[in-house]
């Protein structure tokens, strides 16, 4: 069961743990994440200074996010479970979060059952995975997006960081790949955070890719105990998604 907390902070609802969280501060697929970096929070680097962005993907229990859209006439939004997942030979640390999409809103293509099981057909369409890479030696990085698979993977950024630092290009299926700290700032997610006092404060990344198109390049906002907090990609068309619901052991 889960039960809902309110503090005066970001608030988490937790599953059915009573443990008490401190201060947290700082889309239709499936993720999984290898974390580069070590345990850690924050409330934002300051300039010039290294920054543990592998601690941002320490999850140490489950995790169950919503994101919506801020296109108001997308009528679902995407629901995303954590999956824990072995370490890779070298001892990286894999994570997954597996994505489906939920209708919010009668609109006609997201309430289609041509299959007249009961459920939209949009909700039982299996999402393409995401899988992303955490080694605290070297970088955050995306394994897997929206049916690719990237070898070698995609950077996020590198494990410990600073802003406007850039990481080495990556040449993965033919796209060469740089991930930018670009800076950090109040999560953009009004909708979670309905108190602008309450939201913590968000480190934003632009991946870029250069050499044919791509599922994951765009800007991604991140904080530490929730991971991803919004998305800005070039795949949904520059609409942002962005955290609407959470849950947390």
């Amino acid at each position: 069961m889960i039960r809902a907390v309110r503090r005066v902070v970001p608030r988490v609802r937790l599953f059915g743990s009573a443990r008490a969280w401190g201060p947290l501060s700082g889309p239709a697929c499936a993720i999984v994440l290898t974390s580069i970096c070590a345990a850690g929070c924050g409330s934002g680097p300051g300039p010039g200074y290294p920054w543990p962005l592998y601690r941002y993907f320490r999850f140490d229990g489950p995790r169950v996010w919503t994101f919506s859209s801020d296109d108001p006439t997308t009528p679902y939004v995407r629901d995303g479970t954590l999956v824990p997942e072995d370490p890779l030979p070298n001892g990286v640390e894999v994570f997954r979060v597996d994505f489906h999409l939920r209708c919010v809103d009668a609109a006609v293509d997201c309430l289609i059952d041509a299959d007249a099981d009961g459920a939209p057909d949009l909700e039982a369409t299996a999402q393409p995975p995401w899988r992303v890479s955490v080694d605290i030696a070297s970088v955050v990085a995306i394994q897997a997006a929206g049916g690719q698979t990237f070898d070698p993977p995609v950077p996020l950024g590198d494990s410990y960081t600073q802003s406007g630092a850039v990481t080495e290009p990556v040449v993965s299926g033919g796209v060469t790949y740089t991930a930018t700290f670009d800076g950090y700032e109040t999560c953009p997610a009004e909708s979670y955070w309905t108190v602008d006092v309450t939201r913590p404060t968000c480190l934003r990344l632009i991946v870029d890719g250069k050499g044919g198109d791509s599922p994951v390049t765009g800007t991604w906002w991140v904080t530490s105990g929730f991971g991803f907090v919004a998305t800005q990609l070039d795949v949904d068309g520059g609409a942002r998604w962005s955290l609407s619901d959470f849950a947390a052991e």
